[in-house]
């Protein structure tokens, strides 16, 4: 993971940025004058909308007057999703729970299509419902008590109103009119949660009533049953037929709302550079929006809730996803696209059985493409993707927990620079720990957490490429590494001494260290490898020691340092370092640095320093108290709520009030508090005069 950080002056990172090959640019999506339209680098979007504004991409708004059911396409909802029929469906088909809407209900035919293709017109046949076990109408068995519709939006969609009628005119079959056809009893609910009874399997008998009741009568006389409600998002609906013996039909069952869904996706094709690249800052221009009701127009609403989240990841190739066929052993194997389009599909009625050249399972490709990064939630951030890769993907996730707050994504920029070297390979070993030529084997570093010691972070580069070389390191390191030298060379390691080190005294400050070798640049005629000697303690299972090299002579963009062989004679080819023995309690290392407090100004002792270790959480309530030897509070020292750290807090011997505490002994209690312990240690403090 990288960070940026302005150093000090001299540090020269800071440039134009210069559109055209081979300089750092900015590639844009988006806007009225992009590099790529949203269209043009779509994989897949769902429920979102790039016509309403030109140049940008938001959530599809429903209007009031529109049925979510239907829409664009071929047996689609209002998104453009196609229906699946059916709780249970196969990937290979285009459907899947959690992907693609479904309905389903207990007196499955071929014909319940008919009630959401926006035809009044298409009913399915006159139903009768007998409590009294199965009995057999117009040639279809049925139970009442399995006479439940669910449908299954997918999206958490904003929804009002639920309508439902049978077709208006002519007459069914008994002679009665068919307007008369609607059910006399009937339960509506609607719920958020994907629980498991609504995922692909079966549901037991009675089928449950949803989270929100929305109606329920035993009486309806109306033909359209048309029943409104607060505005809520919700992804589940059911109608619950079986509270009662009855006659019906149904031509439609229509579900209206407002605003967007909750949760919506863009996911972009692979992105194509010139070459291999450096990926700098990704920086946007998103809004929250609202509908002003009168004007009916959207206005920005500054105060709004829609929030925006976007994922990275780089590639090698151009086919971020990768396509399985089965083969002669009914195991999945990997094919091309075109490959898994030509396979034949599973049969509808063994779709447990696989067949040999049938399609399987589409995912995301992870031999030639990096993870998912961890989500960019404001605009500045660096890539985490890794450098040297050709392509690039991202994910925007529009979200909101107002559904009239609307996000919109007028242009997204991802800024690239060429490589500084064509790969950089990097690894952290203990000092001492050379390979012993005794396994080809990779052995991570190990050590005990919370101790310190000493490590090497080598770097080797390869200029098989015009690349044109780095001056300067900058590493992402735990809280307290010290630098303690810098030497380069290949079997013979040489001292260098750094032109600059940042921090002046060698810690790292706020995880970071920056050393410069401008005097022993690194470049296609001075190709050699470079180790950075550290000091450093682990505050957790594993972490990964993060570096970028940078050439201050040029405005490039820094370049990743990969984990690898960097040198033949270290043995972790890994920047991750884990903890050996790691104890369960997140506090550890808990000391006095002196030992004893002798407030006297004789800047002899006049502040005594305690020194602890917060370990394996993120976030921690860390505080410091000290009591008189009776347990009387007497001050809180200041301490930093954060975890995976090491801190050092002072006293000097004054309580709150600021008045000097007599001499005799004290106790200093460090206490830190998690969401799982409580972790506490008492020290003795002596105050001397």
């Amino acid at each position: 993971m990288r960070t940026r950080t302005i150093l000090t002056t001299t540090i020269l990172l800071v440039a134009t940025v210069v559109a055209g090959y081979g300089q750092r640019r900015v590639v844009q999506i988006g806007g009225t004058a992009g590099d790529f339209s949203w269209s043009q680098v779509r994989q897949k979007a769902v429920a979102l909308d790039d016509t309403t504004a030109p140049g940008a991409l938001q959530p599809r708004e429903l209007r009031p007057w529109e049925n979510i059911m239907v829409g664009p396409g071929a047996f689609a909802n209002i998104f453009g999703l196609s229906w699946a029929e059916g709780q249970t469906t196969g990937k290979a088909f285009g459907f899947q729970a959690g992907v693609d809407p479904r309905f389903w209900h207990g007196g499955y035919s071929r014909e319940e299509a008919v009630v959401i293709d926006g035809d009044p017109e298409t009913a399915i046949s006159l139903r009768q419902l007998i409590g009294e076990g199965p009995v057999q109408v117009f040639n279809q068995i049925l139970r009442l008590q399995e006479e439940v519709w669910t449908f299954d939006l997918v999206l958490e969609t904003p929804i009002n109103r639920i309508l439902f009628f049978p077709r208006q005119s002519g007459v069914d079959k008994r002679g009665i009119p068919n307007k008369q056809g609607s059910p006399r009893a009937y339960r509506l609910s609607i719920q958020n949660e994907a629980e498991e009874f609504l995922l692909e399997g079966s549901e037991p008998i009675p089928k449950r009533t949803l989270a929100t009741l929305i109606e329920e009568t035993k009486s309806n006389t109306k033909s359209r049953v048309d029943v409104s409600f607060p505005l809520q998002p919700a992804r589940f609906i059911r109608l619950d037929l079986s509270l009662a013996d009855q006659f019906y039909s149904m031509a439609e069952f229509q579900v209206y709302g407002e605003g967007v869904p909750t949760n919506v996706n863009y996911v972009s094709t692979a992105i194509p550079f010139d070459e291999p690249v450096n990926f700098g800052e990704i920086t946007y221009s998103f809004r929250a929006l609202r509908r002003d009701r009168e004007a009916d127009v959207l206005v920005e609403d500054p105060e709004g809730d829609a929030r925006l989240l976007i994922e990275t990841r780089s590639g090698t190739d151009d086919t971020p996803l990768a396509y399985y066929v089965v083969d002669d052993f009914g195991r999945d194997k990997e094919a091309t696209e075109s490959e898994w389009q030509r396979a034949s599909l599973p049969r509808r009625e063994s779709l447990s059985v696989r067949y040999p050249n049938q399609r399987s399972v589409v995912l995301d490709d992870e031999t030639n493409w990096s993870p998912w990064s961890s989500p960019y939630r404001s605009s500045g951030q660096l890539n985490r993707s890794p450098d040297g890769r050709q392509y690039l993907q991202f994910r925007a996730t529009f979200l909101t927990d107002d559904v009239l707050s609307i996000g919109r994504l007028d242009s997204l920029q991802f800024e690239i620079s060429p490589l500084l070297a064509s790969s950089l390979m990097g690894e952290v070993s203990l000092a001492g720990a050379a390979s012993m030529g005794l396994t080809t084997e990779a052995q991570p570093a190990e050590f005990p957490v919370g101790e310190r010691r000493q490590l090497h972070f080598d770097i080797a580069a390869d200029f098989s490429s015009d690349a044109q070389g780095f001056d300067a390191v900058r590493l992402t390191v735990p809280f307290g590494t010290r630098f303690e030298g810098l030497r380069m060379g290949d079997a013979d390691l040489g001292t260098v001494v750094p032109d600059s080190v940042w921090p002046g005294d060698g810690v790292a400050i706020d995880g970071e260290l920056f050393i410069s070798f401008a005097s022993n640049r690194v470049s296609r005629d001075n190709d050699i490898p470079v180790r950075i000697d550290l000091e450093s303690s682990l505050f957790t299972s594993s972490t990964i020691f993060a570096g970028e090299v940078i050439d201050s002579a040029s405005a490039n963009l820094p370049q990743s340092v990969d984990g690898g062989n960097a040198r033949d004679d270290v043995p972790t080819n890994s920047l991750q370092v884990f903890s050996r023995d790691a104890r369960t309690t997140v506090l550890d290392g808990v000391r006095l640095m002196q030992p004893a407090l002798t407030p006297n100004g004789d800047q002899v002792n006049d502040e005594i320093y305690v020194e602890f270790s917060v370990l394996f959480v993120d976030e921690a309530d860390v505080t410091v108290k000290v009591y008189d030897v009776a347990g009387r509070y007497i001050a809180i020292l200041d301490a930093e709520n954060r975890g995976r750290t090491a801190q050092q807090v002072s006293w000097d011997g004054f309580d709150d009030d600021r008045n000097l505490v007599p001499p005799g002994l004290y106790l200093l209690v460090v206490e830190v508090n998690t969401q799982r312990e409580i972790a506490r240690q008492l020290l003795t403090v002596p105050v001397v005069y």
